[in-house]
């Protein structure tokens, strides 16, 4: 029993860092190919690689079709996910986290920053205009629909077995 929640715990921690790490790696393409400005195509990338990825290694390793795990793997990470870019979208406009009609504003007008002096390759690297409510609802759908593919997957492959 304990050995099993031990390999479900490695199994959620390698889910979460591929996801991180995805999303960082989509980010550093995008500003090294000079992409970083499409916004559009950003927020598309960024929302279905991390989740899709995270559940292909997801479905490669573990094949049960426990859906709260599958949540807890998937959905969890781009929830964190929209929370951080937030706070630091609020902190970077020197507003506060409460308001959360004026940060939304802020970071979609991609104005420069007030709590940092930063210099312009540094905003590149910070850019959060892609991060609007079309990113956060298209994120968090894609996430729930992957869910929802990956566990009727397994069932799928469950009753070949049988």
């Amino acid at each position: 029993m304990q050995e099993q929640k031990k390999e479900k715990l490695k199994i959620l921690v390698i889910d979460w860092l591929i996801i991180l790490g995805v999303y960082l790696f989509v980010r550093l393409m995008f500003i090294m190919f000079g992409l970083h400005l499409n916004n559009t195509l950003l927020r598309i990338c960024l929302a279905i690689f991390p989740c899709l990825l995270g559940g292909l290694y997801l479905y490669r390793v573990y094949k049960q079709e426990s859906i709260g795990f599958y949540s807890l793997t998937l959905i969890v990470p781009s929830i964190i996910e929209k929370i951080v870019v937030y706070l630091l979208g609020a902190y970077l406009y020197d507003i506060s986290s409460l308001n959360m009609i004026k940060v939304m504003d802020m970071i979609g007008s991609n104005q420069p920053y007030v709590n940092v002096d930063v210099s312009q390759s540094i905003c590149y690297l910070v850019n959060l205009s892609f991060f609007n409510w079309s990113y956060i609802i298209l994120s968090i759908v894609f996430s729930c629909s992957c869910v929802f593919f990956w566990v009727k997957i397994c069932k799928k492959e469950y009753v070949k077995l049988l």
